[in-house]
């Protein structure tokens, strides 16, 4: 939340209170990780796309919900355990690197999983608008070139990878 008109004290004096319980209450930063590993990257066994019906039955990778949430979750998760109050997922990634609640390393490599996930699925959703389609999150893995599908496998991993960090430790 942020103030966007009236006393931002009111508002500040709330985050206060809010982050002095999420803070130090184990079970909520447990039931928050347990809803931030809802979703998982769509990698198999030996790192091949697990792919989405989409429409008429195309499979796609929907990038939206597989990539940039379980970030996005993970984020909130350490943020809210850390009193982290930055509202844009790279601040409290950064943020959290600063505090010590995240290495930094695993902090940068979040930032670059969800900067580039974000770009291939912004990437699709230009090549959408050019041809006056609707605009989606379901990337078709054959508009993905062969180095983006590397790359978003590497990406994919360091999600699996933050996402049993976070499994161990809440």
């Amino acid at each position: 939340m942020k103030c966007i008109y009236g006393e931002s004290h009111l508002l500040d004096d709330l985050l206060t209170d809010v982050f002095d319980m999420t803070t130090r209450s184990t079970i909520f930063q447990s039931h928050m990780a347990a809803n931030a590993l809802h979703y998982t990257p769509p990698l198999g066994f030996f790192r091949n796309f697990i792919l989405d019906k989409n429409g008429a039955n195309e499979k796609s990778l929907n990038l939206k919900k597989k990539g940039v949430v379980p970030i996005v979750d993970i984020t909130r998760v350490y943020a809210l355990s850390h009193g982290v109050r930055s509202i844009n997922t790279q601040d409290r990634l950064r943020e959290l690197s600063d505090v010590g609640g995240m290495s930094g390393s695993g902090a940068n490599d979040l930032i670059e999983a969800y900067k580039f996930i974000n770009s291939v699925r912004i990437k699709h959703q230009r090549r959408q608008i050019k041809s006056g389609q609707s605009v989606d999150n379901f990337v078709l893995t054959q508009e993905i070139s062969s180095l983006d599908k590397k790359h978003l496998k590497d990406a994919f991993g360091i999600v699996n990878d933050m996402q049993s960090a976070m499994s161990s430790r809440y």
